[in-house]
């Protein structure tokens, strides 16, 4: 969905970086990084910056703005303001996940896999309707970690259409809230892994 190409590329764009946390740990690079009087997690994702994916976030923008001129929105103040907030909330979700996976490495440095089964894998369940997936994986993933929120039901509020898996109207409009609580979770992860290292080899 055109949401999902501008979420995550753009989520990508501002914590990708974070992904390395695993290689820093590893290799001692991140007692360097506590010393320095700078929050952690800016200097993360400020390391290594590719300019590569400035290119891609334009292109999922392209394809967003190209899907709402296309598709028949039911256009109101409300959808207006929503096709604006979707892809940011849709941003700091993804966000979230790849903060919430790369700490994973403060107790497991080999978690990389692991990891981009939330993020990378996150990134094409949202670009599917979640009608395509069936039973435990769409429980799990959609309502459960909350990648529904991300494109699949601010599009249907944006078409002015009802889910056909029964999921009340209101929570359509839901996305920006599940993205701040994601972020909130992440946050506090992120604090318990910092408080849980130690240093190289802990």
């Amino acid at each position: 969905m055109g949401i999902s190409a501008m979420a995550f590329p753009l989520a990508d764009l501002a914590v990708g970086n974070v992904e390395r946390l695993r290689v820093y740990v590893r290799t001692g690079l991140f007692d360097a990084v506590l010393v320095r009087p700078l929050p952690a997690l800016g200097q993360l994702v400020a390391m290594d910056f590719a300019p590569r994916r400035v290119g891609r976030v334009l292109q999922g923008t392209a394809i967003y703005v190209i899907a709402l001129c296309v598709a028949p929105v039911d256009w109101s103040f409300g959808v207006a303001v929503l096709a604006v907030l979707a892809p940011v909330a849709g941003a700091v979700f993804f966000g979230s996940i790849f903060v919430a996976g790369a700490t994973v490495a403060f107790w497991w440095i080999e978690s990389g896999e692991v990891a981009a089964a939330f993020t990378y894998g996150g990134k094409d369940f949202t670009s599917y309707p979640v009608t395509v997936f069936g039973g435990f994986f769409r429980r799990l993933f959609a309502y459960g970690l909350g990648f529904a929120f991300v494109a699949y039901l601010p599009a249907l509020a944006m078409l002015g259409r009802p889910d056909p898996l029964g999921v009340p109207g209101w929570l359509h409009w839901c996305s920006p809230l599940v993205a701040l609580l994601a972020a909130g979770l992440a946050a506090l992860f992120w604090r318990t892994g910092i408080r849980h290292y130690r240093s190289t080899g802990s």
